[in-house]
């Protein structure tokens, strides 16, 4: 059965979303691009020029798929043991196009073992990382390809697909054999998770701002509202004078027919 869509901005989904999200989505996309911070954190953040690249059938901003990779190393970094590595495309960027050397200064610059490896030594796959990171280059690795699994139906959802299958759990595919991908709903989903997350320190400046177009917002139409209401007084005691004369004027006519019908009955009495 084929459900209704639901404009939220620029997204059409078929879920509804709160008021509170709501006012968040509209102030974030429907404003022009800016440098405006939307998400911050100490080592990354993200404009609001980069994040509306989560629009629909727009291609995702690498920045956006690093800060979610931020977000889940510190999901990670809060569990007694951790299991999952993620490392952000300017690492892999990094080491596909530079020589040992430098991409071992990239690594150094940029803290990578403790910003995204801090827990190499729980797992002896992730331990040869760390001898990889010292000897050999990043191309040397054997890549594998999964195979039976959903694939982009579109050429601007591949960032998308990627940060969803970091999300997902090795056996998502086997436990969701049905798995329907809604682009407009995982983009607004993911806006949704950067904007609340609690690593987010301009999560309390947006509220606030949002809080203040709103208000800024309802006190033009109340002004509007007063400015209607004064006129349609305005209007409404210029038409209830004008009633009052053309009463006034319809008693006098009355009054003086009265007269005239008086003084008729006079003259014949007289006449008599």
């Amino acid at each position: 059965m084929h459900r209704e869509r639901i404009h939220v901005c620029p997204f059409s989904v078929s879920h509804m979303v709160n008021e509170a999200d709501l006012r968040l989505i509209q102030y974030v996309f429907e404003q022009s691009c800016s440098d405006e911070k939307i998400f911050s954190s100490p080592r990354l953040h993200l404009t609001q020029s980069d994040f509306i690249t989560l629009r629909p059938e727009a291609d995702l901003n690498s920045w956006v798929i690093d800060i979610f990779v931020y977000i889940l190393t510190e999901t990670e970094r809060k569990k007694s043991k951790p299991l999952n590595l993620y490392l952000p495309v300017m690492f892999s960027n990094e080491a596909l196009k530079s020589d040992v050397s430098s991409f071992l200064n990239f690594v150094e610059r940029h803290n990578m073992r403790e910003n995204y490896m801090f827990h190499l030594n729980y797992c002896e796959k992730l331990l040869a990382m760390d001898k990889f990171l010292g000897v050999a280059v990043f191309t040397k690795f054997l890549w594998t390809m999964a195979i039976n699994i959903p694939l982009q139906p579109n050429g601007y959802d591949c960032g998308i697909f990627v940060i969803k299958y970091m999300q997902q759990s090795d056996n998502f595919v086997r436990q969701n054999p049905s798995f329907q991908f809604d682009s407009n709903k995982e983009r607004l989903d993911l806006a949704l998770e950067f904007l609340n997350s609690d690593l987010n320190q301009e999560k309390k400046t947006l509220y606030d701002k949002v809080a203040r177009r709103c208000k800024q917002g309802k006190t033009a139409i109340e002004r509007k509202w007063v400015d209607t209401c004064k006129t349609l007084s305005e209007d409404v005691g210029r038409g209830a004078c004008m009633e009052l004369v053309a009463s006034d004027n319809r008693v006098k006519r009355k009054n003086a027919s009265l007269e005239k019908d008086v003084l008729k009955v006079m003259n014949c009495q007289q006449l008599s």
